[in-house]
């Protein structure tokens, strides 16, 4: 028979606020990411065919770089 596990407790507010800074650290390097040149020339591509191609508008591509 297996032993009945004890209830944890809840980690300390120290703990919590580690997790949180570690999290948003993590969160924060991913958006620093440029945007792969194949995902904006789909999304380009989905412009395109939304837009029929309007004077005057720019493209994702030419808006991130």
């Amino acid at each position: 028979m297996l032993p009945v596990s004890r209830r944890k407790q809840a980690p300390g507010p120290e703990i919590v606020e580690q997790i949180g800074h570690r999290l948003a650290s993590v969160y924060n390097s991913v958006l620093a990411q440029p945007i792969p040149d194949r995902f904006l020339d789909l999304l380009a591509q989905l412009e395109a065919g939304e837009s029929q191609g309007e004077p005057g508008e720019k493209s994702v591509k030419e808006e991130k770089r």
